[in-house]
Parts: structure tokens; sequence; C-alpha cells
């Protein structure tokens, strides 16, 4: 249920950044009530197949158009992760991935932005730790394809958005 149908425009902008996350949907995250958000996001292509490296030049334009169009984001520079020719099979030989973990438990962040789910990992136990990590840490994942946001998200919602993927 959006955010709209249960507060006030300024009852949302009182609502503390944690209790906004747990309540919006993905819809709320993306639009402007007037709270701002320093975001993140994490790009991925798993060759360096020539292919490979073009996808990840577009995956990473339409994560920053996608940034750049919603003004309650903020993106710093240090806050783009983009891995090149790296497997997301296992996270623990993925050194930007390991960065970016880090620099959310920094509080850098507090939305990861990513093209699809298969940018975070590629099988379901690793899916599960990120978004449990990350949620640790107070941020929450913006996944574009599929339109999810993960702050709120059960395990079985969870599930189901790894099925899908």
């Amino acid at each position: 249920m959006s955010l709209r149908t249960k507060y006030s425009e300024k009852e949302i902008r009182n609502l503390s950044k944690e209790q906004y996350m747990r309540e919006a949907t993905y819809h709320d995250m993306v639009m402007s009530y007037g709270v701002s958000f320093r975001v993140a996001y994490l790009a991925r292509e798993s060759t360096k197949h020539v292919d490979q490296i073009k996808a990840l030049k577009i995956q990473i334009q339409i994560l920053e158009e996608f940034i750049d169009s919603k003004t309650h984001f903020i993106l710093p520079d240090d806050n783009k992760f983009i891995e090149e020719g790296k497997s997301g099979l296992s996270k623990e030989y993925r050194e930007k991935f390991q960065f970016m973990i880090e620099a959310a438990a920094r509080k850098k962040f507090d939305i990861l932005v990513v093209d699809a789910v298969s940018r975070l990992a590629r099988n379901v136990g690793e899916l599960f730790t990120c978004i449990d990590t990350l949620k640790k840490y107070g941020v929450g994942i913006l996944i574009l394809k599929g339109e999810y946001w993960t702050f709120n998200m059960d395990y079985n919602d969870i599930l189901r958005l790894a099925i899908e993927a």
C-alpha cells in the first residue's frame, strides 16, 4: 500500500528515514515526497567479452539516467560500484561488491540501485545474504527490472524474486 494512501504529504516528510523505507513501495521510493536519499549503484558483467563490455556500458547508462531523473537521489562518484569480468556466483571474488558492502556498513548510502537482480547475486543463498546484510546496515535495494524494493520484503517475497530472476 502506497505511503500516500496512509499519510498526508506533510506526514510523509515527517517520517523517519527508516520508517519511510520500511513502509514504502517501489513507486514511493522513486517519487519525490521531499525526502532525500544518498544512493549507490552496482553494475556488473561476468566476462570481458566485447559484447559484455558494451552491455555493461548500457547498464551504467540506464542506472545513471534513472538516478539523475530523481531529484531526491544524491549519487556521489565514490558510490558507483562497477564490476568488469566478475561472475556473480560467489561474492568472495567480487572486490567491488565487497567495497560496496563496506560502504553500506559505513552508512555511505541509503539505497542501492541495480538494473536486475542478477547483478546482485546468481544464487539464492547469496541473494538472501546480500539483502539481509544491506538491510542490517539500513540500506534498501531498488531493482529496476521488475520494480522491486527490498527493504520491506519478507523471505517469501525474496524467494519469489529469486525464482523470477
